[in-house]
């Protein structure tokens, strides 16, 4: 039993040998409309003379169509009209024996020579060029992380014990380090700056917050190694809340607190000019009465004119505490500042002492603006038009606040929100987290956990003074220095008050928290 016929061939029936792929004139016979007589010496009678071997006629198509049960067919132009790419525009593929050799990324490993464009084989192949079998894995087996190296003699925080390295890309974890680790009596506010690739820390150390023996301390991270911690501040004491700040001309500067009691603080400032392993004799900031002038937590922003903008604040410790802060202004890289009025909270309704550490950022449209740690357990805004000269009225935020520091920077047109995500009024200060926000400061995306809360959390307690906090420093994660790097973001941070530890991200690990 055969197939049915078609009621209508798609083709008309050909003549003998049409079919032939060699055929002079497939065209003319496929079709029907009448052809112009071609002359002797024409090029179509040239070609009836010369067919083509088979297979390769000039009027096989590489494609067909089915119209109206009639196959049409559709002429190549001839190679001699296509056009061509010129040759620098041209894509070559090399192979992958031809592709440069890739560097060496062992250390102690030999320099290969540069590739001369020869073809490799054998034993001259790179080892990362040869093929290898895959690995063996038993039932079970489980991929161990893979940490960055570690490049010095500085101490590798364990993932176990310094929290979750959560931001992942690309296989790169965080990469962090102890600047110092198990000091005598306490360490607490450190802060942080990059200059010529090395980074510099600083922090204040003593038996507890506030006493007579506590000093500014510095260490310097240079070839991936810690300089030994150093005394930088001189005879004066107690000494509180370093900050560091690179100026205009490369001089590094550092601010700090000195007195007995935080409503007596005065700020002294001294300059290195060889990346802080020489700093000159501290001066006062500034000839006010006692409170406080300058940078108080976090460093001062600079503005495209040049000028500095520092949050500051005062604490008034008397029977009802009054705490208020305010923007330092320096138009002089630094070596002079005003100060604005305070940021306008209503003090009779507002819960607790009020806003202090405020940290500072320029948006994309050249809005300054503010967040202030507060007794109120949400973080307080404010805002300025004209370059940090006058200040909108303080307003609290959604965002949690257990009144300590924070730390603010912006990389890439994103605002990036170093914190404790806990609420109230000397709360938790566990876990530390990394929060972005895209719209600046409007809302706030958690990004990074960098300190879980530790099982002893109970432990934590914080007993307030104008002395000083005093605690045990359990369970503490807190005052994080955040700010921008070549590579990324870095940020140190108390831990326990027992060392400062100092983490490095990269943008690549945004997106994933």
């Amino acid at each position: 039993m055969g197939y049915p016929a078609r009621s209508q061939p798609l083709l008309a029936a050909p003549g003998p040998g049409l079919l032939d792929l060699g055929h002079p004139d497939l065209r003319d016979a496929a079709d029907p409309r009448p052809q112009p007589p071609s002359d002797a010496g024409s090029r179509q009678a040239a070609r009836a003379t010369h067919p083509l071997p088979l297979g390769r006629h000039r009027h096989l198509l590489h494609r067909r169509h089915v119209r109206g049960q009639q196959q049409r067919l559709r002429r190549r132009p001839h190679a001699s009209l296509r056009r061509r790419r010129p040759a620098a525009a041209q894509i070559r593929y090399p192979r992958r024996t031809d592709r440069p050799r890739p560097h060496p990324r062992t250390v102690g490993r030999t320099q290969l020579p540069s590739f001369d464009g020869a073809r490799r084989t054998g034993d001259d192949l790179h080892q990362s060029d040869r093929r290898r079998p895959p690995r063996r894995r038993g039932p079970g087996h489980r991929r161990a992380p893979h940490p960055l190296p570690d490049e010095g003699a500085e101490t590798p925080i364990p993932t176990g014990h310094a929290g979750t390295a959560a931001a992942r890309r690309g296989r790169q974890l965080i990469e962090k380090h102890f600047v110092v680790r198990d000091v005598p009596g306490q360490c607490h506010g450190s802060t942080l700056c990059q200059v010529a690739g090395s980074f510099v820390v600083a922090w204040f150390q003593g038996a507890h917050e506030g006493a007579a023996n506590s000093r500014i301390w510095l260490s310097v991270r240079a070839g991936g190694e810690w300089t030994a911690p150093r005394v930088v501040s001189g005879d004066l004491a107690p000494c509180w809340n370093p900050v560091l700040h690179r100026q205009e001309s490369g001089t590094l500067r550092l601010f700090f607190k000195v007195g007995e009691t935080i409503s007596r603080w005065r700020t002294f400032h001294t300059t290195s000019v060889d990346v802080g392993r020489t700093w000159s004799t501290p001066h006062p900031l500034a000839p006010d009465p006692p409170g406080g002038r300058g940078p108080v937590r976090t460093p001062p922003v600079r503005l495209p004119s040049g000028r500095l903008l520092a949050g500051a604040s005062t604490e008034t410790w008397a029977a009802t505490p009054r705490w208020d802060c305010f923007v330092d202004i320096s138009d002089d890289d630094g070596r002079s500042w005003r100060r604005t009025d305070d940021i306008a909270i209503d003090h009779d309704t507002f819960p607790g002492a009020g806003i202090i550490q405020p940290a500072l950022w320029r948006t994309g449209m050249g809005q300054i603006r503010l967040l202030a740690r507060s007794t109120a357990g949400r973080l307080v805004s404010s805002r300025s038009d004209d370059d940090g000269e006058t200040w909108s009225a303080g307003v609290l935020t959604d965002v949690s606040n257990n009144n300590s520091g924070i730390s603010v920077c912006t990389r890439d047109g994103t605002v990036y929100l170093a914190h404790n995500p806990t609420s109230g009024d000397w709360a938790s200060r566990a876990p530390l987290l990394l929060s972005a926000s895209t719209d600046d400061g409007a809302t706030w995306e958690p990004w990074v956990t960098l300190e879980e809360s530790r099982d002893h959390a109970g432990d934590e307690t914080y007993q307030p003074a104008d002395s000083g906090v005093t605690t045990t420093g359990a369970n503490e994660f807190s005052y994080p220095c955040l700010v921008r790097t070549r590579d990324g973001l870095a940020v140190t941070y108390t831990w326990q008050r027992r060392g400062i530890a100092l983490a490095l991200l990269t943008l690549s690990n945004r997106s994933n928290r």
